[in-house]
């Protein structure tokens, strides 16, 4: 990852049974992450 400087990495799981580990959505719009409470988070 050195080699890669202004990387962004997202990681992205659709399984229902994460949502028990996040209590955060984040979107990206126009290249900015927009921050939004989760519904549905334990």
């Amino acid at each position: 990852m050195d080699g890669l400087p202004g990387l962004t990495l997202f990681s992205i799981g659709h399984r229902s049974s994460l949502k028990r580990f996040h209590s955060r959505h984040v979107r990206v719009e126009d290249g900015k992450l927009i921050e939004q409470a989760a519904s549905g988070a334990v």
